[in-house]
């Protein structure tokens, strides 16, 4: 039911760029989210309300999530070919599309971060995380 969901989120992601600071980008599938036919290539949602739409800050298209405050869902790329215990920087564009609370989680599985304050606009994200050792 669109009218009692917050839809802030992550229409965030549309320039996704993993990459290691010692070394090169690790390539994220479909990281502009263009390509896919019923959803984005490379990327799947895990439950909940999620949307893929046309209104991207680098490009076409941005993935959302939106909620209600009683569960949680998000957009989960392809698994990324990262190394062990290294450092890396994730990049990446987000704004809040509707609602006025709610906080989106960005970031891999094993060490995620939220994005309180997250205006209407686009805005540029940054941060930094560290693979467990195998």
């Amino acid at each position: 039911m669109i009218g009692h969901r917050n839809l802030l989120a992550v229409t965030a992601t549309v320039t996704l760029l993993l990459c290691p600071l010692s070394y090169g980008e690790v390539p994220v599938g479909n990281a502009s989210f263009e390509l896919g036919d019923e959803k984005p290539a490379n990327w799947a949602l895990n439950r909940g309300v999620g949307e893929w739409m046309v209104e991207g800050a680098d490009g076409d298209r941005a993935i959302a999530v939106s909620g209600n405050g009683k569960q949680d869902n998000a957009w989960i790329s392809d698994p990324l070919p990262l190394a062990s215990n290294t450092l890396y920087r994730l990049q990446f564009q987000a704004r809040r599309i509707s609602g006025t609370s709610g906080i989106p989680v960005t970031g891999p599985l094993f060490c995620n971060r939220d994005l309180s304050g997250l205006g209407r606009q686009w805005t540029p994200y940054e941060s930094y995380f560290v693979t467990p050792v195998d």
